[in-house]
C-alpha cells in the first residue's frame, strides 16, 4: 500500500512523505505480531 500516506493527506503529501509512513505503520504492526506471538 504505498498510497497510502498520500492519500490520508489527498494527495498533497510527496510520494517519500507517504513511503516513510506506510513504513512506519508496516513497522508497528509488525512489532504488535511479534508481542502478540509472544503471549
Amino acid at each position: 500500500m504505498p498510497y497510502v500516506g498520500a492519500s490520508l493527506a489527498d494527495g498533497q503529501l510527496p510520494d517519500t512523505v507517504g513511503t516513510l509512513f506506510t513504513a512506519t505503520v508496516s513497522t508497528i504492526i509488525r512489532s504488535f505480531d511479534v508481542y502478540n506471538d509472544g503471549v
